[in-house]
């Protein structure tokens, strides 16, 4: 088991090498990250609002400090770069779901929620709370 384990982890790290999102002492490159987003076909389409969440998302990833876990056979640097998949992958998600819920709230009465002055961002922010907030709240029912 401890062999299967370790040969996915090594194929995984070869292949993030190999994309350049590691450097060869298994820090994430996060100026690569940076860079691979900014210079993308896709950020190029978007609007200033959605690149800037983009870029504070990846920020945020890289400079939330990650709890290690003593008892986990996976070596710290490695368990610090699955942290940061993890975060950059729900803050992306997160950016992208806003970009949804501002696009379309119009299409929802959410009379209950806006409160005067405020704007639309912060509006789709709560709806995001509230939507996070329901699928934690399924997964504390697991326990």
């Amino acid at each position: 088991m401890a062999k299967k384990v370790e040969a996915k982890l090594s194929n995984i790290t070869c292949i993030l090498k190999k994309l350049n999102y590691l450097e060869e002492d298994f820090d994430v490159n996060y100026d690569f990250l940076r860079e691979e987003l900014e210079i993308s076909e896709l950020f190029a389409t978007l609007d200033g609002g959605v690149k800037a969440d983009l870029i504070a998302a990846l920020d945020y990833c890289q400079e939330y400090e990650y709890p290690e876990n003593p008892a986990s056979p996976m070596p710290k640097k490695l368990q610090k770069i699955v942290a940061f998949l993890k975060c950059e992958r729900r803050t992306r998600l997160h950016v992208c779901m806003k970009r949804d819920v501002l696009k379309n709230l119009d299409d929802y009465d959410l009379s209950d929620l806006r409160r005067e002055g405020e704007s639309e961002a912060e509006v789709a922010e709560k709806v995001l709370h509230l939507m996070w907030g329901l699928e934690a709240d399924d997964e504390l029912q697991l326990y």
